[in-house]
């Protein structure tokens, strides 16, 4: 069970990595993304350069139990470069799906 504390702090510190990154999405669109996920997921939203190498953009949602309820929570964004392993091993999720948002 994660408290409602904790769920903020990973709902600002997902925020503060689209910031950081300058990647062209809300925190709103991540936050339905997340409400969608029923297990553990990497979302991939598309490419962006970041540090002069293409990078993927993968939005990472974890399953919580929050008033008895599985909550799916976005945790962080990640930027892998395209030659990265980026497998639902590398990941630590279940499951991986592709939308093109960004």
């Amino acid at each position: 069970m994660i408290s409602s504390t904790l769920a903020l702090q990973r709902l600002k510190h997902c925020a503060q990595r689209i910031e950081e990154r300058e990647i062209d999405i809300d925190i709103e669109y991540c936050i339905y993304l997340a409400e969608k996920c029923i297990e553990d997921t990497a979302i991939f939203l598309g490419f962006q350069e970041y540090l002069g190498d293409k990078c993927w953009v993968i939005l990472v949602v974890r399953m919580y139990e929050i008033d008895g309820k599985p909550v799916g929570i976005p945790e962080t964004v990640e930027c892998r470069r395209t030659s990265q392993k980026c497998d639902k091993i590398a990941l630590r999720v279940q499951k991986i799906e592709r939308i093109n948002a960004i």
